[in-house]
């Protein structure tokens, strides 16, 4: 069966909540101790925002699933240049590891 992208992203979305849970044993203590801001997180796992690739790569290094020179300025948007920097195959890696949970 193939899946389609809104199903795939919801999916990495609950599974990456669970991931926080399991390591963290909350949202919250995972947003304090890696200074994530826990509104727009909630947000994105209510469904009421999505999630950009520049937070999903701070999290991801948050969550040591990714080393820290992928991580990007969240204050910035994720420009083209930085884009090409980012190692492609670990990023898809994360995401496949979050499906496959």
């Amino acid at each position: 069966m193939i899946k389609n992208i809104d199903n795939i992203y919801y999916e990495i979305i609950d599974n990456l909540r669970l991931k926080i849970e399991s390591d963290f044993g909350s949202v919250s203590k995972f947003c304090q101790e890696k200074n994530i801001c826990r509104f727009n997180l909630s947000k994105v796992f209510h469904k009421h925002q999505v999630l950009s690739v520049t937070h999903y790569i701070k999290i991801c290094v948050a969550l040591g699933m990714l080393c820290p020179e992928h991580n990007i300025d969240v204050e910035t948007n994720l420009s083209l240049r930085d884009y090409l920097r980012i190692d492609h195959h670990s990023i898809t890696m994360s995401l496949l590891s979050m499906i496959a949970i």
